[in-house]
């Protein structure tokens, strides 16, 4: 065999052996934000938060404020810059990423699709948020995907699956 083909044996491995033994699925969670369970503001009358039933254990925050929406999940969650600009709106949506493994599931992102543009009624652009969801509970934005793109959803579970393991907030760079 040749130098070449081993090693590109190697690198595919490489590449294949931190997924083995694992599979990956998803959950789905639809909310009514305005249905939630309202939770203490930082700035009544002005800022909007909700708490709603995840999936499993986890919360899901909803943020609203005059000119956009977030999410974040549980407690700790990181209100992270999500660099869209001063006019965007979270999703109803939330896509749980699921790592299945010798019969133990755990939940290691979860991806929310946000509108965004330059006015209020005008969120012409859409992006996939990327969430990891670490096993201590807190979340941080691991990565967006252009919601534009014709594999959006499939490149935002690739970038969960293949980063969310390993990926830790306030350390990692988004992806």
């Amino acid at each position: 065999m040749s130098r070449a083909l081993i090693l590109l044996c190697v690198m595919l491995f490489a590449l294949i052996r931190p997924a083995m033994g694992r599979t990956f699925d998803s959950a789905y969670s639809r909310f009514d934000y305005e249905r939630c369970e309202t939770v203490a503001s930082p700035e009544p009358g002005v800022v909007d938060m909700r708490r709603c039933p995840g999936h499993a254990t986890i919360a899901v925050i909803w943020t609203a404020e005059p000119d956009s929406s977030e999410v974040t999940f549980n407690a700790d969650g990181a209100a992270d810059a999500l660099g869209l600009g001063s006019f965007y709106e979270a999703g109803d949506t939330v896509e749980w990423r699921l790592r299945k493994r010798a019969g133990d599931v755990a939940t290691i992102a979860a991806i929310v699709r946000y509108a965004y543009g330059p006015a209020v009624g005008r969120l012409d652009y859409s992006s996939l948020v990327v969430y990891r969801i670490e096993p201590s509970g807190r979340s941080c934005v691991m990565g967006m995907v252009d919601g534009a793109r014709p594999n959006a959803h499939a490149e935002a579970r690739q970038l969960a699956d293949r980063w969310g393991l390993d990926f830790v907030c306030g350390v990692s760079p988004r992806r």
